[in-house]
């Protein structure tokens, strides 16, 4: 009995150490990375940084997080960001996020309001820590800009190595989506990307450098409500310029209809919707679709020899 009291009181000091050394190297990665991201010129302030959750967790908590890219042009501003973790088993994370925050997309401010938005990683137990999978999932979400609100009643994602170096697979599903007023509709039933990406490197825990978006195969990018939809697949890679450059197709379902909504709503006159309209009939197949092939090069998007409207930067 007495030598039982003795391994349990030994084991219990060896893990409680165990516990207070993985803290303390959370704690000590995390300030590390803020740091490298800080001499590669990211703005990053936050009030506290703390890891608890003896004796079976690493809970770290971050209170008052700012975070802006070195042009100002994308950011992230959050009361709190919580990651949790077993402590027997530290690859594995759980994040979550508070019920508002702010985006900064292109320079312009986004605020972002949520319910349980939380996100799940696995990381490869090499020292790299390089990223096996990831989930993210949220209740009601609503975006909120310049642009006007856009939201879902429910969203999830998902992220996993597709095969090549920095190549992964993507995939998005989101219910009942709002979008701001245009075309007789604010609600769609459902919007759906599955993809495939091509990064500059592998997602890694442990980098010193943020991996940016070479390229993409979108094999279906959907979005449906009432009579109608639209879905998108194509190739593009990002140029030297930072724009995409390549090819997508655009299949519209029932684009007459569609036509008719963007007149009544004023996005079109009238009489450019008659020849839209005549257009879109006579292109229309049997199952009720249209096909537009459209080309992505110099920053703008084209139909043909005719440009419709300008890209994004996407790096």
């Amino acid at each position: 009995m007495r030598l039982m009291t003795t391994v349990l009181v030994g084991a219990s000091a060896l893990y409680g150490g165990y516990w207070f050394i993985g803290q303390a190297g959370v704690e000590k990665a995390s300030l590390a990375a803020i740091e490298t991201y800080r001499d590669q010129g990211w703005n990053i302030t936050f009030d506290t940084l703390e890891t608890v959750g003896f004796p079976s967790r690493f809970d770290t908590n971050i209170e008052n997080v700012s975070v802006q890219s070195p042009d100002g042009r994308f950011g992230w501003d959050a009361p709190f960001f919580q990651v949790f973790a077993l402590s027997y088993s530290p690859n594995k994370v759980i994040a979550a996020w508070p019920e508002t925050q702010t985006l900064t997309l292109a320079g312009q401010p986004v605020e972002v309001t949520s319910t349980g938005m939380r996100a799940s990683a696995n990381f490869g137990l090499s020292s790299s820590l390089p990223l096996e999978t990831a989930t993210m999932e949220s209740g009601a979400v609503m975006f909120s800009g310049a642009f006007g609100t856009i939201g879902a009643d429910h969203l999830i994602a998902a992220i996993r190595p597709a095969g090549g170096v920095a190549s992964y697979d993507v995939w998005l599903d989101a219910n009942q989506i709002t979008l701001p007023t245009i075309a007789g509709t604010e609600v769609l039933t459902l919007g759906k990307l599955d993809a495939t990406i091509e990064l500059s490197e592998e997602i890694r825990l442990r980098d010193e450098r943020v991996p940016v978006l070479q390229g993409a195969n979108i094999r279906d990018l959907r979005l449906d409500w009432e009579d109608m939809g639209f879905s998108i697949n194509g190739e593009f890679v990002v140029d030297s310029s930072g724009y995409p450059e390549g090819r997508i197709t655009i299949s519209a379902r029932n684009m007459p209809v569609v036509i008719d909504r963007l007149e009544a709503a004023g996005v079109i006159e009238r009489d450019v919707a008659i020849t839209y309209r005549n257009v879109a009939r006579s292109l229309q197949a049997r199952e009720g679709s249209v096909d537009v092939p459209l080309s992505m090069r110099g920053g703008m998007l084209a139909f043909g020899p005719f440009p419709l409207a300008s890209l994004p930067k996407l790096r």
